[in-house]
């Protein structure tokens, strides 16, 4: 059994009339934008389609069908961006497909990125909570600002008051901190190689490079790969999603990453 989930805003649906006749308890649209005719789940306009996917893990995760299509509300423009019925017919045939796979995008804009992404804020990986990068020692983050001079001392000496109260901190958590105590990291452009190299020390060797995307975040994937993750990690990630924009661009870029495409 296959279930789809759409993750809509404002975008028109009627593309998911035909399965909602033909299986309309497979169907799950969430809604965060307009009413719509249809039977749907509301939700708050946070988090990005990411934040709609770990809302149906999360609250799903005992209860998954065989494989899940995740979909936003208008997927045209990441599968056959100028042929609507071509876009239409290829998911209706990967919903009613017998499926052998673990995990398969939906996007066909598939593209890879190099660790430099995950040093680079404006890309959202720095906000999300991924379990594969371990934490760092907060000493560690001090030392390496030694005899760097591209930050004021004053910026410096509150960073480092700040990392003092922890012995190893997060790249979320790192972020995070950028985000309300110390924001000039990321409103003083003269700041943005500190923030980098800060970023830079995590361990990301637990990562397979190049990381492999699709644009949009379209996918398959089984009920057994998802509960390959804990529950507690996916409830960790949402958290994260809620509490830095940022990070819903991020999560985009780590789905096949976290199921190991």
């Amino acid at each position: 059994m296959t279930h789809l989930v759409c993750a809509r805003y404002n975008e028109n649906v009627d593309w998911l009339e035909p399965l909602l006749e033909s299986n309309p308890e497979s169907i799950f649209i969430y809604n965060k934008g307009d009413e719509l005719p249809y039977p749907c789940i509301k939700l708050p306009n946070v988090g990005r389609e990411g934040g709609t996917f770990l809302h149906h893990i999360i609250e799903n995760y005992d209860n998954l069908a065989d494989h899940t299509l995740f979909l936003q509300g208008n997927p045209v423009d990441h599968i056959w961006q100028f042929d609507k019925e071509s876009s239409y017919s290829f998911i209706y045939q990967e919903f009613h497909a017998n499926k052998q796979y673990k995990f398969k995008y939906i996007s066909q804009w598939v593209a890879p990125i190099g660790k430099e992404y995950f040093s680079n804020y404006n890309n959202g990986l720095t906000a999300l909570h991924i379990h594969a990068i371990p934490p760092i020692e907060t000493k560690k983050l001090i030392e390496c600002m030694h005899f760097k001079p591209i930050m004021p001392l004053v910026d410096y000496y509150t960073l480092c008051n700040l990392l003092r109260k922890q012995e190893t901190i997060r790249m979320h958590e790192l972020t995070r901190l950028m985000e309300t105590k110390i924001t000039c990291f990321l409103t003083n452009p003269l700041l943005e190689s500190a923030r980098t190299h800060l970023f830079s020390q995590f361990d990301l060797s637990s990562l397979t490079f190049p990381v492999y995307f699709g644009y949009g975040a379209q996918f398959v994937v089984s009920k057994e790969t998802i509960r390959s993750i804990p529950l507690s990690n996916w409830k960790d990630m949402y958290k994260t999603i809620v509490d830095s924009p940022a990070a819903g661009f991020g999560l985009e870029k780590m789905w096949g990453q976290l199921f190991k495409n």
